[in-house]
């Protein structure tokens, strides 16, 4: 008699503290249909995709008021969507951010969270066009982790192109080849047409790297005359990638300029 007794006051206790756990998670969404704030995010996926790539600039998106949970998960549908689709207007990201407050809730994320979500934070603020206040404010931390600098880096070379050297120069870690073709597609945020490198401001292994990319891949400069002088530089890293460029050039050498399209 007792076990049973037993057995039933544990089985209210649990079923007592499951009704507790849907309570909160159903208060902390917008709609009891969707209990889940990720799953809240994932249902308006198709709307804000029209809304960013649409042709109409007004949306009812814009007058909902999302909670915390629910900001964070949007942020990311939104980031996502931003990232992957080159239709996106930039303004109408803009626009979304600052209507659900999604630019802050990240800043705060980025800047007082740690690990992985503290990094997820700063590579969605990038997809949200962020404003100077926010890139003031990531500008201003310091970070320990080789790939929170560069993800913070990404952001400050968004708001500043033009000082791309400079923050090449004062970078504290030294970036892979990888890196540079993160750091060029910033660049190409704000224009799809790359000019050559001006070197004034700073110098380093991280500038003779973006200067030895933009020539190899992205047509800007000679690239074997690059590689030629890349190739004595005393770091192991650029060395490799400037020998790289040269037997590649051998193997695939680049069709004359009248050449192509012929």
């Amino acid at each position: 008699m007792q076990v049973r007794i037993i057995i039933l006051l544990c089985a209210t206790s649990v079923l007592y503290v499951a009704t507790l756990i849907a309570d909160r998670w159903v208060r902390r969404a917008s709609s009891p249909l969707f209990p889940s704030a990720k799953r809240y995010a994932l249902s308006l996926t198709v709307a804000i995709y029209d809304y960013l790539c649409g042709e109409r600039e007004e949306s009812q998106l814009l007058s909902l008021t999302p909670t915390l949970r629910e900001r964070v998960a949007l942020a990311e549908v939104v980031a996502s969507l931003s990232r992957g689709i080159v239709e996106c207007y930039p303004e109408r990201v803009r626009t979304l951010s600052r209507a659900w407050g999604l630019e802050e809730v990240l800043t705060d994320r980025a800047l007082h969270r740690r690990g992985r979500t503290s990094l997820c934070a700063l590579n969605d603020l990038l997809a949200l066009h962020p404003s100077e206040r926010c890139v003031g404010q990531i500008a201003r931390k310091f970070y320990h982790s080789p790939a929170h600098s560069l993800a913070q880096l990404r952001i400050v070379i968004y708001a500043s192109p033009t000082r791309i050297v400079p923050l090449l120069a004062r970078h504290p870690h030294p970036l892979s080849w990888q890196d540079m073709g993160t750091l060029v597609g910033v660049l190409k945020m704000h224009s799809p047409t790359l000019e050559e490198l001006s070197r004034e401001g700073g110098e380093g292994v991280n500038v003779d790297m973006l200067w030895l990319y933009l020539a190899a891949v992205e047509g800007v400069g000679e690239p074997v005359a690059v590689a030629r002088v890349c190739s004595e530089s005393a770091d192991r890293g650029l060395r490799t990638a400037a020998f790289n460029v040269i037997f590649g050039e051998q193997l695939f050498p680049t069709p004359p300029q009248d050449d192509i399209g012929s």
